[in-house]
């Protein structure tokens, strides 16, 4: 059902449209409810979610332009340099990379 100016798929052609892509791996150590949230969200706004094996947690693609980003969603010291070589490693496939990371509040405060 394609609305004025749309295509098959029913989304508005034109600005703003853009796909989401899901790391399929990041998607399943998530709460169910956080990912229908980032669903509804991405909707809201004229992004279509896909999930998919990709190295990364999310890439969003609107004409043409890629931003990617990691989400180290429970802050582990030991595995620190884990992170940090993923990142490297992506830092060269990706100009625009953005790293999130969620510590703990006793993590913070020391």
């Amino acid at each position: 059902m394609a609305s004025n100016g749309g295509d098959s798929s029913g989304f508005v052609v034109g600005a703003g449209r853009g796909v989401c892509m899901m790391s399929t791996s990041w998607r399943e150590k998530q709460h169910p409810n956080l990912i229908k949230f980032i669903d509804t969200f991405l909707a809201a706004n004229s992004y279509r979610l896909k999930f998919l094996s990709v190295p990364l947690d999310f890439i969003f693609n609107n004409g043409g332009i890629f931003v990617a980003f990691v989400f180290e969603m429970n802050w582990d010291c030991e595995k620190e340099a884990a992170l940090f070589r993923r990142v490297n490693t992506l830092k060269r496939q990706f100009k625009n990379l953005y790293i999130v990371a969620v510590i703990p509040t006793s993590k913070r405060n020391e």
